[in-house]
């Protein structure tokens, strides 16, 4: 009997002395691989691309613009979002990886359609062409964005506003691209825009800890 009882008094170790530990947003953030980036990473890039994309595409309609300004500033904002889009992917990816995925390659096709649109500039390219060619790519960018709020909801990230404007703003955005004989440049334009800035800053804004679905 007495050694029974100091075998069952003995400290039990192992798992099964392992306190549980609850899974928080950070937990969800983190993954498998531990390090994630800030959100300032995601915002950051996406304002810059912002304000190198509006008046890019402004100047393109008007004649007399150097078409190697508009290329230059094509391929930066093509450099800015893969940074955002990896940053958004890697935020994102634990919760919903079909749906980051999707976010990601969304942003990826617009980055590739903006470096395609850009050489062409250099070449024999002009600038109409250009804007047919960043009307398709905004089209591509809105379901990325679609996709991308709906990565945010899963991933309990930022406020549900800010998602919706962001999957919103990516819908109208696919909707306008489609238009035949194509889109006017400017509403798709602040679409892109408000979308686009709409999903980074979600991911600079705090939670609430508690799941909401698009």
């Amino acid at each position: 009997m007495t050694t029974t009882a100091a075998r069952d008094a003995r400290p039990v170790e192992g798992l099964a002395a392992a306190p549980r530990r609850s899974v928080t947003r950070d937990d969800t953030l983190a993954g498998p691989q531990g390090a994630v980036p800030t959100g300032l990473t995601v915002l950051g890039p996406v304002v810059a691309a912002t304000a190198l994309t509006v008046p890019a595409l402004l100047a393109a309609g008007r004649t007399g613009t150097a078409t190697v300004d508009v290329a230059a500033s094509l391929v930066l904002v093509a450099g800015l979002q893969t940074v955002a889009a990896r940053a958004a992917w890697r935020r994102t990816r634990t919760a919903a990886r079909p749906a980051a995925g999707a976010a990601l390659l969304g942003r990826l096709a617009y980055a590739l359609v903006l470096t395609v649109t850009a050489v062409g500039l250099l070449g024999p390219g002009d600038l109409l062409g250009a804007q047919r060619a960043w009307t398709a790519g905004a089209g591509v960018l809105g379901i990325g964005l679609l996709a991308h709020a709906v990565a945010l909801s899963r991933s309990r990230i930022g406020r549900p506003a800010t998602r919706w404007v962001a999957g919103c703003a990516g819908a109208a955005a696919v909707v306008l691209a489609l238009v035949p004989g194509g889109a006017p440049t400017v509403p798709l334009l602040w679409c892109v825009v408000a979308g686009d800035l709409a999903a980074a800053a979600t991911h600079a804004l705090p939670g609430r800890g508690r799941r909401h679905r698009l």
